[in-house]
């Protein structure tokens, strides 16, 4: 409360202060402002929140290719030391989708890092 409502107001018996008839005028001049300051907070917290969850998404999706590129390795990496039927045909696919995964990743990291 502002001072001259603290001077003004009464104390009722239940502890609640009671406004003369005149002191509510100051607060209605004042709640279309306030209300617009309170509207454009949480659109400036949306905005904040979308540009960080953008950058959450781009990140998962780096997590994964690298989780993708660790698991063909793993493949390729046991069919080679095993000396199966059709090895040689897994390292290559394995050598082109890492190498066209490391490119999509790293463009993705560069991104994230111009944001």
């Amino acid at each position: 409360m502002s001072h001259c409502a603290v001077r003004c107001a009464q104390i009722t018996p239940n502890g609640l202060y009671r406004l003369a008839p005149g002191e509510m005028n100051h607060y209605f001049d004042i709640l279309p402002s306030f209300s617009l300051f309170l509207l454009r907070i949480p659109l400036f917290i949306l905005q904040f929140l979308e540009e960080e969850q953008q950058k959450l998404v781009v990140f998962a999706d780096i997590a994964i290719n690298i989780f993708a590129m660790t698991a063909v390795l793993s493949r390729c990496n046991k069919a080679l030391l095993l000396n199966l039927r059709n090895s040689d045909h897994d390292r290559l696919l394995a050598y082109a989708f890492i190498k066209q995964t490391y490119k999509d990743t790293f463009i993705l990291l560069d991104d994230l890092y111009r944001e």
